[in-house]
């Protein structure tokens, strides 16, 4: 007799927390690739203390050693970009934003330490890969050929800066292929190092994206 009211309040409890149907696509999309397996790697001499990402379960063992490459390369390409600076230490994490059966998006922040340098260099940066050719992808692969997605993400990032009232050290650029970005279940993420369009104290500029208000534009070769 105690089974009906158990029930019910399972009933009560999926109807109040359940996802809308627009978004609940993008979040089953992320659990859709049980077969493949992230773990996590680490590199710590010579002053650098960095981990990333690496994967296992790809059907094909030589796509799956470009994506484990292009990850590794990805934690380590700020070490070299700063190689000239003197008893330095490297400091790097990583977070997984998405990963589906089509895509892996991974997004890294790093930390350099240097002889004489008044606090540390913060920086980050990220890697999007089509996980069926092991190639990284660009802003311009998300998007249908001629979609215009450029000046409509540039009208929600102008948005944004005007409800969060920043004052920008010079108007945002229209994205284009080269523009830094992740991508998590429900956003797409463009962002801006410190100290570019605003003072170094306010860190990374981030202007997240639904992905529900973009997929009339989306590649749905990848995202639908």
């Amino acid at each position: 007799m105690r089974k009906l009211p158990v029930i019910i309040s399972l009933c009560l409890l999926l109807e109040v927390f359940g996802c809308s149907p627009e978004v609940s696509q993008y979040v089953s999309k992320q659990n859709s690739s049980s077969h493949l397996q992230v773990t996590e790697e680490s590199i710590k001499q010579n002053s650098q203390d960095i981990t990333f990402p690496q994967i296992t379960g790809l059907d094909d063992q030589a796509k799956e050693n470009t994506v484990n490459n292009l990850l590794r390369n990805q934690a380590t390409e700020f070490v070299k970009s700063t190689l000239p600076w003197q008893d330095k230490t490297f400091y790097g994490r990583y977070k997984v934003q998405y990963q589906d059966k089509n895509i892996l998006s991974v997004y890294y922040t790093e930390s350099i330490n240097a002889e004489k340098v008044a606090h540390p260099a913060n920086m980050t940066s990220s890697v999007t890969i089509n996980l069926n050719t092991g190639e990284k992808l660009t802003l311009d692969n998300l998007f249908k050929v001629n979609s215009g997605y450029s000046a409509i993400l540039l009208q929600d990032m102008e948005k944004q800066v005007k409800e969060k009232n920043l004052n920008l050290f010079e108007a945002l650029p229209q994205p284009s292929g080269n523009q830094d970005f992740y991508i998590t279940s429900t956003s797409l993420v463009l962002y801006f190092q410190p100290a570019v369009y605003t003072p170094d104290y306010y860190g990374v500029l981030e202007f997240a994206i639904p992905l529900d208000s973009l997929k009339e534009l989306l590649n749905t070769d990848l995202l639908t």
